[in-house]
């Protein structure tokens, strides 16, 4: 299928409220990468699955897995970082997940500066899992407990906590992606929802 007719399907989804998930090349200008869409009623919500030939790691089904998954909400104007392993991709010159990111909001229809949340689920990242985890022992909070700090912390184990968070790499990340879109806007504030799942952490833009 060409660009050119999946973006005529997209349009015409968005306005039939209809679901999509056809494969398609390039992606961000790579022909190593390729990309699903899916979408919700209404067109609120662009699922974006991207895979790369550097990454044929297969499900149980003996599908090939997603190198990343991510949810833009056009309503919301955030992003959802559903799962990524960027780090796993052996093509060479690999794309970036700030470099993913990006593409995927363009590709949504929004601008770069409409961006004001980006929202982790499911936290796998061992750094980041093990930051949490201190940041609640400093705050004297449960394992399943909640938690909310910003930059403005005067607190002495919440700016800790703050400052830990910050050292981590998937902050680093998000960051990265942030600043990469080339906004004036940096994270102000971390607020991290557990679920059965695991894990929920909101960055707020500002």
């Amino acid at each position: 299928m060409s660009f050119r007719l999946h973006i005529l399907l997209l349009a015409l989804a968005s306005i039939l409220g209809l679901v999509i998930a056809v494969p398609v090349r390039p992606f961000a200008g790579r022909k190593e990468y390729s990309y699903e869409v899916t979408k919700t009623s209404g067109g609120d919500q662009w699922n974006f699955y991207v895979y790369s030939d550097g990454y044929q790691v297969k499900d149980n089904d003996g599908d090939v897995e997603a190198l990343d998954v991510f949810s833009v909400h056009k309503a919301e104007r955030s992003l959802t970082v559903h799962s990524v392993k960027n780090g796993k991709d052996m093509t060479p010159n690999r794309l970036r997940m700030r470099q993913v990111l990006k593409e995927c909001w363009i590709m949504a229809g929004l601008r770069p500066s409409e961006l004001t949340q980006v929202l982790g689920t499911q936290i796998q990242n061992e750094d980041m899992q093990t930051a949490l985890a201190e940041c609640r022992d400093r705050m004297d909070l449960g394992t399943w407990d909640g938690l909310v700090v910003s930059g403005k912390e005067t607190d002495a184990e919440r700016q800790a906590c703050w400052e830990r968070l910050g050292k981590t790499i998937f902050f680093a990340a998000i960051r990265g992606a942030v600043r990469d879109f080339d906004i004036n806007k940096v994270i102000t504030q971390v607020k991290v929802n557990t679920k059965w799942t695991g894990d929920e952490i909101w960055f707020e833009l500002s």
